[in-house]
């Protein structure tokens, strides 16, 4: 990641946090699907999808992000 020190906390603290804190928390709630930086573009759209909105895509990307539009 070179030698920007907020890319490599990004990259490797990150997902330590979404894993160890976040996704148990989400899996603890009723719904409990622990959707989160793991869950993959294929997944969230089948969750979106089978809520009711018809359209949904990738807008946009960056190195860390992925933007999606949902429409109903």
């Amino acid at each position: 990641m070179g030698e920007d020190p907020e890319s490599r906390g990004a990259c490797s603290e990150q997902p330590r946090w979404s894993a160890h804190l976040c996704t148990p928390a989400l899996k603890a709630q009723e719904v409990g699907l622990g959707l989160g930086a793991q869950a993959g573009e294929k997944r969230l759209k089948e969750v979106v999808t089978g809520g009711g909105s018809t359209r949904f895509r990738r807008a946009t990307e960056t190195p860390f992000n992925l933007v999606f539009e949902v429409r109903p």
